[in-house]
Formats: structure tokens, C-alpha cells, sequence
């Protein structure tokens, strides 16, 4: 309901991707983060949660490309050491 309720709210495309990632719909559930990477006032956990499915595809360049975006668009320094956890993960 909160994705009906405020689309601007990246939570509810969190919560919706994640639905379908538990369902193992894994297409599905990177489009719904990138809808949700388009749409949300915030969009930098949308983002982590595309590199993050990108890593189970081993897409290191695709990755390291969706990090840098998340990346400007961290909001707070939460979300900018979330993006730099992932970017020493992977190893840039």
C-alpha cells in the first residue's frame, strides 16, 4: 500500500522488489528497483539493491557503474557509507 499510497517514497519499491526477490523473480525485482531509482524522492537504496542483484549476475561493470550513480545521489552519510561498503566489496 505505501507504493500506491506515495510513490515518491523509495520504501515502497524496496519493499515490492524484495517481495519479488524472495520469489526468486530476480528480472522482475531489478526492474522494480530501477522504476523505483526513477520515480523516488530518495533513490540511492534502490540503487544499492540493483548493484546488489547485479553481483549475484557477476555484472562487476554494470555494478561498479549503478554504485557510482547511487553514489550522488546519497542523501546522508548512512547511505553514502552503504555505497562505500559496496564499492570496497567489490573491490574499486
Amino acid at each position: 500500500m505505501l507504493l500506491v499510497g506515495d510513490p515518491g517514497d523509495e520504501r515502497g519499491w524496496l519493499g515490492l522488489g524484495y517481495c519479488h526477490e524472495s520469489l526468486n523473480e530476480m528480472d522482475l525485482a531489478m526492474e522494480i528497483y530501477g522504476a523505483g531509482a526513477q520515480i523516488a524522492e530518495r533513490k540511492s537504496r534502490c540503487l544499492l539493491a540493483c548493484a546488489r542483484l547485479c553481483s549475484e549476475d557477476d555484472d562487476v561493470d554494470r555494478q561498479r557503474d549503478i554504485l557510482a550513480a547511487a553514489k550522488q545521489e546519497a542523501n546522508d552519510d548512512e547511505e553514502a557509507m552503504l555505497v562505500e561498503y559496496e564499492l570496497e566489496r567489490i573491490g574499486t
